[in-house]
């Protein structure tokens, strides 16, 4: 099967954060298992991989003659594609323009002729995978001007919609009977997502609970009823980790390498952590780690709420990350007045100290409002460090509650979004650190498995459900 991506990120070309590491691993997967994928992405600024032109068109779009370049990179182990449409990509930031409804729109619109480009020599487009609502405009496209091949549409946070003025229909030439309650129309306003959603032949989600979680009103977004009439086509498949990247055997960044069979590197690692984060250096403290955006869906203000009974426990916490700047001043405070115990980090990524923190920490927090699939609870297992989070979304597929009585389980999980059932499970989590449990513990999180490879074969499974020439897994 030949499958073609259509996304707005791929790490580490063009990349805000999870999504862009999805496309830069999926594709890979899937092609070791006889599924060949290629990648097509905005042609953004920022990217500066060398490139070869393979064709040039000019497209209506907007109401005027758009020039439209597709590029292929050279020297990538990614199949990666350019479009090249210098009047809306030709700019700083990947994101955040007034007019992004049309930038994606054209990027969608010109995907039509990259398909028929490949097509046309000799690379048949069986599938189109699209991703978030920057590609969801695509199938709308598709369906508008009959073209081939079957589309899957991919929820990586349903959060974000795209949602418009109304007046954009006509200047992204769709026509007006598009306009109505079950396809494009959104509370008086133009959504791409619900339109994708209306017109994938099917709709993926990253985490299974996740996909029975976008059908409730709690965390449908108001779609909630488009994706419940469309629920015999909606998959969950939980994503995967870079097993490469996040390897604490041969990672570049750690202090000391080592492995689940010989875990001493791993004291070594959280020693150089505690002095690189000015904490009182000591193997015996339980050290927390977070590695996150300090936004309100990612559970900061529960942890806010928590704090002073969170630092009474006499552990430690390292934060990592960057969001909204009412939440940050907050922990700012907080930070300064446990100096002691905190170390806070914000503004520009630093890339070393997120993988310190990873295989530094003993425990690492995730107290999710909502989490569609979420890596860094699987990163930190792939480092024997053990997650706390909370029992939503891809969280609760991935993160079993550990249980002293069985020695089963890979991490500590809560369910009611309160501050007090928080501090419960931390302290729960405190107390088997301090046991004999806690080797076993640390076991089971390096015996997860999330690699790609499982989520690439079901993702066969469901173009094969969409590609009936095609029989066989």
């Amino acid at each position: 099967m030949n499958i073609l991506f259509l996304a707005a990120e791929a790490s580490p070309f063009a990349s805000t954060g999870g999504l862009g590491e999805v496309i830069a691993s999926l594709p890979l997967a899937l092609n070791s298992i006889d599924v060949n994928c290629r990648v097509l992405l905005p042609a953004y600024q920022k990217i500066i991989q060398p490139c070869k032109t393979l064709s040039e068109w000019t497209m209506e779009f907007d109401g005027k003659s758009t020039s439209v370049v597709l590029k292929q990179t050279i020297d990538t182990e990614l199949p990666l594609y350019l479009l090249d449409i210098p009047a809306y990509f030709n700019r700083d930031q990947l994101y955040g323009y007034d007019d992004d409804i049309l930038r994606f729109g054209a990027f969608c619109k010109a995907a039509l002729l990259a398909q028929k480009y490949f097509c046309e020599h000799d690379w048949e487009v069986d599938i189109i995978h699209c991703h978030d609502w920057h590609t969801a405009l695509f199938p709308v496209y598709k369906s508008t001007f009959n073209t081939p091949g079957k589309v899957l549409l991919t929820i990586h946070n349903l959060a974000y919609q795209g949602v418009c003025d109304s007046a954009f229909l006509s200047r992204l030439g769709l026509p007006p009977e598009l306009f109505n309650m079950h396809q494009l129309e959104f509370w008086g306003k133009l959504n791409p997502f619900k339109g994708g959603l209306v017109f994938a032949d099917a709709i993926s989600t990253v985490s299974p609970n996740y996909a029975k979680e976008i059908q409730t009103a709690e965390f449908g977004c108001g779609l909630e009823d488009a994706l419940k009439e469309r629920s015999d086509r909606l998959f969950g498949v939980i994503n995967g980790i870079d097993q490469n990247t996040w390897n604490p055997q041969k990672d570049i960044y750690l202090k000391s390498i080592y492995s689940s069979a010989d875990i001493s590197g791993k004291e070594i690692c959280k020693q150089h952590l505690q002095e690189v984060s000015n904490l009182n250096v000591d193997s015996k403290i339980p050290l927390l780690g977070m590695v996150t955006r300090l936004t309100a869906q990612k559970g900061i203000d529960l942890l806010i709420a928590a704090f002073d009974e969170i630092m009474k426990l006499g552990m430690q916490l390292v934060i990592l990350g960057d969001g909204e700047p009412e939440l940050i001043a907050q922990l700012k405070v907080l930070s300064q007045r446990y100096n002691k115990q905190v170390s806070l980090t914000t503004g520009v990524f630093d890339v070393a100290l997120a993988h310190q923190i990873y295989a530094g920490s003993d425990l690492f927090l995730m107290p999710s409002r909502f989490e569609p699939c979420g890596l860094a609870q699987m990163i930190s297992m792939r480092y024997g460090t053990i997650p706390i989070v909370r029992k939503t979304g891809g969280l609760a597929d991935t993160v079993q509650h550990f249980s002293e009585t069985t020695d089963s389980g890979n991490g500590f999980v809560f369910e009611s979004y309160e501050a007090n059932e928080l501090l419960k499970i931390i302290r729960e989590a405190v107390n088997c650190f301090q046991s004999k449990h806690w080797n076993n513990l640390q076991r089971n999180a390096f015996d997860a498995d999330f690699s790609w490879q499982q989520s690439a074969t079901e993702y066969k499974k469901i173009y094969l459900s969409l590609d009936h020439k095609k029989t066989t897994i």
